[in-house]
């Protein structure tokens, strides 16, 4: 399995005819225009191009989905689904736009991860009042 890591400020590209499979890392930006197929793990903004094809697990920070994502996803800022945009999995993040024409199979989740983590509150009990201990 290969291993790609970058930093900023240059961006990371995955042209069109290209396959990877393996880890891609980066900080800053990337764009795949071409097939990707294992995990993505990134701080910063990931973008699908219209004729990529991604079958990943996907974490990052800002993505914008024009291709096709095959596995959950999780970004801790917004996901973009654009028209022609398709992800088949569930999806995680605190903001979602979904363009008319894209395409969601699966469970979408709107909650920033840290509020999504915590327990629920306990539910109230409603008060009632002993008739032994009330005057007349």
């Amino acid at each position: 399995m290969s291993t790609i890591v970058a930093e900023e400020p240059t961006p990371t590209v995955l042209g069109a005819g290209s396959h990877f499979d393996g880890l891609l890392t980066f900080r800053g930006s990337a764009r795949v225009e071409g097939i990707l197929t294992g995990t993505i793990q990134a701080k910063g903004r990931l973008e699908v191009g219209p004729r990529a094809h991604v079958q990943a697990e996907v974490d990052v920070d800002e993505l914008v989905v024009e291709g096709l994502i095959e596995g959950d996803v999780r970004a801790n800022d917004r996901v973009e689904l654009r028209a022609t945009g398709k992800v088949i999995g569930s999806l995680a993040a605190p903001r979602v736009q979904i363009a008319e024409g894209s395409v969601l199979q699966g469970q979408c989740r709107m909650k920033p991860p840290a509020a999504a983590e915590t327990a629920p509150e306990a539910p109230v009990e409603p008060q009632t009042r002993d008739s032994a201990t009330e005057t007349a």
